[in-house]
């Protein structure tokens, strides 16, 4: 097999981080000639790209290749992979720009003193780390979500990864997430419970901050999600 269950784990997880090893793999496979036929591994390569976007976890533009009784072309696999890896390395390449911007801001918002942030707790950063982490394997698991919800709330979740510090110039994108995050809660209903409470600790801990920040009480609750016990369904 071309792509290991060891790799296959991490698929959930680190989808672009996989996705390149698998790709770079069947690359070099074809160029160097490891196995004997490329068949079958054309068959998985494909196969593996095809439900990593189905599933949500990545998206590219490249034409996935005809499968015709098992087969497909080694040639149109091979064109196929190098567009996709391309396409992947694109993404990389502007979250890395992303990640350096939010660090290079991150390190002046600490240094220079009198600049406005807001500050998260030691025990609240640690927490909102742990949900957020929480969160993106409730979104990997939940069976009830399509594609595009997933889509839409793994991008998010990406943002506020790049951006998250202790100290922070801006709340938009974590309030952006656990706002994103309650309403597809909403839309599945009770069996996204777990997600909605989540997405509402999230909420809870962005708005005490937020409210500290701007000197109003630290027990001022969240008005945006309210104190609903279980999320309503839209209908």
């Amino acid at each position: 097999m071309l792509i290991s269950d060891t790799l296959l784990e991490r698929a959930s997880e680190e989808p672009l981080a996989v996705v390149v090893e698998a790709c770079t793999l069947y690359i070099a496979a074809s160029k160097k000639e490891i196995f004997s036929s490329l068949e079958s591994e054309s068959l998985e390569i494909v196969k593996f790209l095809f439900y990593m976007k189905k599933s949500g976890a990545l998206d590219f533009e490249a034409d996935i290749p005809e499968i015709n009784s098992g087969l497909v072309s080694k040639d149109a696999t091979r064109d196929f992979v190098g567009k996709v890896l391309a396409e992947v390395n694109v993404i990389l390449k502007h979250d890395k720009t992303l990640q350096l911007e939010a660090d290079i801001d991150a390190r002046f918002t600490r240094s220079i003193k009198n600049s406005f942030g807001y500050e998260f707790t030691e025990g609240d950063f640690k927490e909102l780390q742990s949900l957020i982490n929480k969160l993106r394997d409730l979104i990997a698991s939940c069976k009830d979500l399509d594609a595009d919800h997933k889509r839409r709330l793994h991008k998010k979740l990406e943002q506020v990864q790049q951006e998250l510090h202790k100290k922070v110039s801006s709340l938009d994108h974590i309030y952006s997430l656990a706002i994103e995050a309650s309403i597809v809660a909403g839309k599945i209903g009770e069996n996204a419970k777990p997600l909605f409470e989540a997405a509402k600790q999230i909420m809870g801990i962005s708005w005490r901050t937020h409210a500290h920040s701007e000197g109003l009480p630290s027990s001022s609750e969240a008005p945006i999600l309210g104190h609903e016990p279980t999320p309503k369904e839209i209908e």
